[in-house]
């Protein structure tokens, strides 16, 4: 439930650790984990209501009060070159590119990185289950290019994918191949 592409891509943390330092307030005021002081209190940091029980149909809708990003609407008034917390959720990555260039140099490199995969059209609040197989796979990649671990499993990278996903996604294995090389060049 609060898999998003920010967290999958590991920029949530920054992000909220960037509207800390700019404010001097603790990380956790712009933080949507349940028990963080930043957490929408209507959704408890979901980004969504659950009507419904389990053993009866439920529907799920997004929170009105935070437009399904998790975050307490009083973060609003905390603005960083005229974006809050909240309008960064809802960017796509592409809009994130731009946003980042200039203000964080690894979360802009992540961002491009993202884009380069063809994924600038996802929201950085985004849940990862409510992105197909084939978007959840690059998101997976992507970890899979900052991971330190000598063996990487890959099930299945391009199925849903079409002719120009597929050759971006062959691009990054490539890399991925060729950093994994160097790595261990350098071990021995």
């Amino acid at each position: 439930v609060r898999s998003t592409v920010a967290t999958c891509l590991g920029i949530s943390n920054s992000i909220s650790q960037m509207f800390a330092k700019r404010f001097k307030l603790e990380k956790t005021m712009f933080s949507n984990l349940s028990t963080a002081e930043g957490m929408c209190p209507k959704c408890a940091g979901t980004g969504i209501i659950t009507y419904g029980s389990e053993s009866q149909s439920q529907i799920t809708l997004f929170c009105k009060d935070c437009c399904g990003t998790g975050f307490d609407k009083k973060l609003q008034k905390y603005k960083y070159d005229d974006k809050s917390i909240q309008d960064i959720w809802l960017m796509t990555i592409d809009d994130a590119v731009d946003f980042f260039d200039g203000i964080d140099a690894k979360v802009f490199a992540i961002l491009k990185s993202a884009q380069n995969l063809l994924l600038g059209h996802l929201q950085i609040g985004e849940k990862t289950s409510h992105l197909s197989g084939g978007e959840n796979i690059r998101l997976k990649l992507m970890s899979a290019l900052t991971a330190k671990n000598p063996v990487i499993g890959i099930d299945e990278p391009f199925r849903g994918l079409g002719n120009e996903e597929i050759f971006m996604v062959i691009k990054a294995l490539d890399k991925l191949v060729d950093m994994k090389k160097n790595d261990n060049c350098c071990r021995q």
